[in-house]
């Protein structure tokens, strides 16, 4: 069992960041700060007795909490197109319905 309860990680494209924040959930929190080091990957830990250690920096200058609050703004924009579609009627939020002939 791993130590850390989740990981938030910055990357190139979605499926890297998801990639990479498993792997150090995985390896727990001595090994995911080694490798988000070595990599200069940027990462948020956050332990199972609720420690936030020392972020990891993000390449360049870049900040951690800068790196956060552009997946907070990319996340409140995919909830603001989903929740349009619904609205719009695009996408059926509720059970999907037999189709009218």
């Amino acid at each position: 069992m791993t130590d850390l309860l989740h990981v938030t990680v910055a990357g190139a494209t979605a499926v890297a960041a998801e990639t990479w924040a498993k792997t150090f959930l995985l390896g727990g929190e001595h090994e995911a700060a080694a490798e988000a080091d070595a990599r200069r990957i940027p990462c948020v830990p956050v332990t199972r007795d609720g420690r936030n250690p020392t972020p990891r920096r993000a390449r360049g200058d870049r900040s951690v909490a800068a790196c956060a609050a552009g997946l907070a703004a990319y996340r409140l924009l995919t909830c603001s197109v989903f929740a349009g579609l619904v609205l719009t009627g695009y996408v059926r939020s509720g059970p999907v319905s037999k189709q009218r002939r």
